[in-house]
């Protein structure tokens, strides 16, 4: 695998120095390799630990089953970025019993690998797998790192799938107890939800090493993410990027731009989504708004270059929630890179605080129609800022750079779980 800078000459160097080696570590993760956040916040930054020199081991789950032709293109291009892919298959219904048949046989397909291969380290994103990477180091020995993401019960309380205080809730938290008290390192993705956890779980992680490492975002193709003059002044664009409904509030995106449209009225929305899109284009219809918006699919290759290029500002609404204090999203990380100041609602992670620090954006305090037009008037003054373009690309090198931030926060993580060389 090519050397992909400086960084990852740093950390290969690093991991080399005093009395540690490299790690054999399996990293479990419960969703698809095929989902975007996969590639973006899982195999990106296993690949800068393997430059680093660990060997890395990745389980994913699978609904539907992969085919022959799309096992062999990800086993090659995994095995390219220095990673040995497996998967296993993913099962919906019912609920609560797929899932543990799942934990069981994620923990079966650990205990056969680490027959062949000594496992160092259990490395697991979210709750499901950090049952499987525990039960996996009692049984087998080595380090478990819990890479906790998101706050699990929180999610799907806010969400309205599980009941508060319901037996589904008061079992997670109990996981979330278990796991937090056993493991040896924890990551989180905000200051917030490090301070959450200080809280209410101190003792339990009292001593460890609790690391803050945000969703990064791939910036090594310089060209591809500087800022530049962006499509035509006299045709302002704002972009949407991402899923549809659920946490992200496309009827109060679509209020917003029928705002702004009153303060900048040649103003178009640009929305790309792998969403079902066809209630937002009957809401934008019952608006008059359709015929100022467009929405469609475009390859992520594809689509930074077309935010640089095109675009001038983006915009996102997420369900402010007490979950959220623990929210990193990928997006807002990608918008910044492409040079394009940000609409966003407070309350998410850390983000109130950058941006109210580093001017990148417009904070709606809150999401109501008297709220909109004061935005758009903002978001128009700021856009008349000179250098603002560039000013965003460097906040978004500063805090979510994968290979300055990203990977180096892991390989220090990962050097402090090392074993001693023999």
């Amino acid at each position: 695998v090519a050397m992909a800078g400086g960084a990852a000459a740093d950390l290969r160097f690093l991991v080399r120095v005093g009395d540690l080696e490299p790690v054999n570590a399996l990293y479990l993760c419960y969703q698809s390799i095929a989902d975007p956040l996969t590639a973006t916040q899982v195999t990106a930054y296993l690949e800068g630990l393997a430059l680093a020199g660990h060997r890395m081991f990745l389980l994913t789950f699978e609904a539907p089953p992969l085919s022959a032709a799309e096992q062999a293109r990800f086993k090659r291009e995994l095995g390219a970025l220095g990673i040995e892919w497996s998967w296993l298959r993913y099962h919906k219904h019912p609920t609560f019993p797929a899932t543990l048949w799942d934990t069981l046989i994620g923990i079966v397909h650990g205990l056969r690998l680490s027959r062949q291969v000594r496992i160092d380290l259990w490395h697991a994103r979210g709750y499901v797998p950090g049952v499987m990477a525990l039960a996996l180091q009692r049984l087998r020995g080595g380090k478990f790192l819990f890479d906790i993401r998101g706050l699990m019960a929180e999610e799907y309380i806010d969400a309205g799938v599980w009941r508060e205080n319901g037996w589904l809730y008061r079992l997670t938290k109990r996981v979330e107890r278990w796991l937090l008290s056993a493991a040896d390192a924890v990551v989180i993705l905000t200051e917030k939800g490090r301070s959450w956890l200080r809280e209410r779980h101190g003792q339990r992680i009292q001593g460890k090493p609790l690391r803050v490492i945000p969703c990064c975002v791939d910036l090594r193709g310089a060209a591809t993410f500087a800022p530049s003059a962006a499509g035509s002044p006299d045709i302002p664009r704002i972009a949407y990027v991402g899923k549809l409904g659920g946490w992200y509030l496309a009827q109060e995106m679509m209020s917003f731009f029928g705002a702004a449209r009153r303060v900048m009225p040649a103003l178009q929305w640009e929305i790309w989504t792998q969403s079902d899109s066809t209630a937002m284009r009957s809401w934008l219809t019952d608006a008059d708004l359709a015929g100022n918006t467009s929405v469609g699919q475009m390859r992520q290759a594809q689509l930074l270059p077309h935010l640089r290029n095109q675009c001038h500002a983006a915009l996102c609404f997420i369900r402010p929630c007490r979950s959220k204090l623990a929210s990193s999203p990928t997006k807002i990380g990608e918008y910044l890179a492409a040079g394009l100041p940000v609409v966003l609602n407070a309350g998410i992670g850390d983000l109130d605080a950058l941006f109210l620090k580093e001017r990148v954006g417009v904070l709606l305090p809150s999401l109501d129609a008297s709220e909109y037009e004061k935005a758009a008037h903002q978001l128009a003054e700021l856009l008349a800022e000179p250098g603002l373009r560039e000013r965003c690309a460097q906040v978004a090198r500063k805090n979510f750079d994968l290979e300055q931030i990203g990977w180096p926060a892991y390989g220090d993580l990962y050097r402090s779980l090392e074993p001693a060389a023999a």
